[in-house]
């Protein structure tokens, strides 16, 4: 399926068990490119593989590529996979904390893998009390503030990226738990290059943490 030029998002799913969105194209929406979204049920087994979306036209965008959401009325969602897609971003977007890649919302046991992600303030996140979700094997370029963050989520790994800040970024890998300690999160062989100010950086309220073999490489700090 290709998808140009949408005024709204190009493909919304809610409230959807076991579906799929495979091998789409979409560019220059207006709104998100895919979302999934536990609205007023459950959304589990969400898969997203191998698609191209590209938003990256207008630094107006201001909502990302691809997103996986649970509202608070929504009921759950479990085991969501975004994996093998190219999305991409105007690199400083106009808006406020917009994520090309994103779970949020209480996710568990989700999955983010083998993305090449460009552009963005935060090229992927997982946040909002979400749970033992895994962000493994991507390929992160040219966000302007975060390359990956976990945030107000625990037991969460990140393990096998390559983070390239192109010298914009401020921070390739960030741990953080402002409003929920982020504790437990696991920070294994990343290879981080190119950031302003951060190469890891773990915020103190992530306990039980660990980092271990990574490669960070002409960083700030």
């Amino acid at each position: 399926l290709t998808i140009r030029e949408s005024n709204q998002k190009g493909i919304y799913i809610a409230d959807s068990n076991d579906s799929a969105v495979l091998r789409c194209q979409i560019s220059n929406t207006d709104g998100m490119g895919i979302q999934g979204r536990a609205q007023s049920g459950s959304l589990n087994n969400f898969v997203v593989d191998s698609c191209i979306v590209d938003r990256s036209d207008s630094a107006s965008n201001n909502d990302g590529c691809i997103e996986v959401t649970k509202d608070v009325g929504g009921i759950e969602i479990i085991a969501p996979s975004i994996s093998n897609n190219i999305v991409k971003m105007h690199r400083s977007p106009t808006g406020s904390n917009v994520v090309p890649i994103e779970l949020f919302g209480g996710i568990r046991y989700g999955r983010v893998e083998g993305n090449y992600v460009e552009g963005g303030l935060i090229g992927i996140s997982v946040a909002n009390t979400s749970t033992n979700c895994t962000i493994v094997g991507n390929t992160v370029y040219d966000s302007d503030g975060i390359c990956i963050e976990v945030a107000d989520s625990q037991y969460c790994t990140i393990i096998g990226n390559t983070v390239d800040g192109n010298n914009n970024a401020g921070t390739g890998i960030s741990i953080d738990g402002t409003s929920v300690a982020s504790s437990g999160t696991s920070v294994v062989g990343n290879t981080v290059t190119r950031n302003n100010e951060h190469g890891i950086y773990l915020v103190t309220s992530s306990p039980f943490s660990t980092i271990s073999a990574n490669t960070v490489l002409a960083t700030g700090t």
